[in-house]
């Protein structure tokens, strides 16, 4: 089996419907699905059972945070290779694991591209991470990297004393440590849920923050922990920038003043055009 496709979910219904239907519409069927759910209150179980002829493994169980339940779909999984698709994620299209397949996939990790839904429901193209994004930027979309099962079962999973971060902290051990391979492939793979992930809440930026560097501390050297939380600053300070910009150029005031520009050149134009008495 190429693939296990693991579903975390925790009170997430709509998006754990949207991220089976996206699973089972696939046109290559060479996977198995497993969810974990962490005891839902919202129903999201009449949505497992709805499936539960079709989805290969599934538990609802209290756990003890999102790791704690990846790690316990790994230790259920049987593909050579996981992806972690959580509840409010869904695979590109019906081809997209065909197309995948099709590639020689042979490394440790094979991290694919990914399609962020913003927060307002706008989409952007965003470019998934090489490991030396992945140290520099801190952000990965684990939802549209393929990693093998073996290896992440030799690193010893997920450390779930992190709440936020242990994915990145996984990712740092595998390259930085463990020298594992990777391959990227420009396929998007998934379409990521920005709007749901804890760690795009901004009330747990500090904790992010926080815990990536706790987890940069116990893998690299400390003159590179300085430098990269200096670059992190950086590029804060250039997100921060560009936000504001962003929202000034969609202010009213600023449409109004293009309008009214707009309106005066056209006025112009037509002045011109006067006959001279």
């Amino acid at each position: 089996m190429r693939l296990s496709i693991i579903t975390v979910n925790l009170n997430n219904k709509a998006g754990l419907e949207r991220t089976l239907q996206s699973v089972f519409a696939q046109t290559n069927q060479d996977f198995e699905s497993i969810v974990v759910d962490g005891l839902s209150s919202d129903g999201s179980r009449d949505v497992i059972t709805a499936h539960a002829a079709r989805i290969t493994k599934w538990v609802s169980e209290k756990d003890s945070g999102v790791y704690s339940a990846m790690n316990k779909g790994i230790r259920m999984a049987e593909g050579e290779y996981v992806l972690f698709l959580n509840a409010g994620d869904s695979l590109y299209s019906p081809d997209t694991l065909d197309g995948a397949f099709r590639r020689e996939l042979s490394e440790d990790f094979i991290f694919f591209d990914a399609q962020l839904v913003k927060r307002d429901g706008s989409e952007i193209w965003a470019l998934n991470r090489s490991p030396r994004e992945v140290l520099v930027l801190g952000y990965i979309a684990h939802q549209a990297v393929f990693h093998r099962r073996s290896v992440l079962q030799h690193l010893g999973l997920y450390r779930e004393e992190y709440k936020l971060a242990a994915d990145y902290e996984l990712f740092l051990r595998a390259f930085f440590t463990a020298g594992c391979s990777y391959q990227v492939i420009h396929q998007i793979l998934c379409v990521y849920d920005n709007v749901h992930g804890m760690s795009s809440d901004v009330r747990n930026a500090a904790l992010l923050r926080g815990e990536r560097r706790k987890a940069q501390k116990t893998v690299l050297h400390p003159e590179v922990v300085d430098a990269l939380e200096h670059q992190h600053e950086t590029i804060e300070g250039l997100v921060d920038f560009k936000d504001k910009y962003e929202g000034l150029m969609a202010s009213n005031t600023v449409r109004i003043a293009l309008g009214a520009s707009a309106l005066l050149r056209r006025v112009r134009r037509l002045a011109g055009r006067r006959t001279p008495v």
